[in-house]
């Protein structure tokens, strides 16, 4: 892929289980890197296959591959353009110099 097409920057979480001092487990998410992407809305067809929301925002994340967008699993958000987003699948790579191609999905504010 052409670099220039990578013209989105986004952001990488990982989630993490942090302990407060009344010793409770509480979930969050911190930030890993940020990758320049060439991000796509993801078709109504592309949403069935990949079993995702059909009323939800999801989109293709196009990393170069690197340790970092290797490492992006269901276990990772994204931020990009102001959303926050699930990670869903991580196809496998097309080739041995393949980019790095994430499906995720917006996650609902009210959740």
């Amino acid at each position: 892929m052409n670099a220039g097409a990578r013209t989105e920057r986004v952001d990488i979480l990982q989630r993490t289980v942090v302990v407060d001092a009344n010793g409770e487990q509480a979930e969050s998410f911190a930030s890993v890197g940020n990758r320049w992407a060439e991000v796509r809305p993801l078709t109504t067809n592309e949403r069935v296959v990949n079993e995702l929301e059909l009323y939800g925002q999801s989109y293709r994340f196009r990393f170069r591959r690197d340790s970092v967008t290797e490492a992006i699993d269901n276990g990772h958000r994204l931020t990009w353009a102001g959303l926050t987003l699930d990670v869903k699948a991580q196809p496998a790579p097309l080739g041995r110099n393949a980019d790095a191609v994430v499906i995720a999905e917006s996650v609902d504010p009210s959740a």
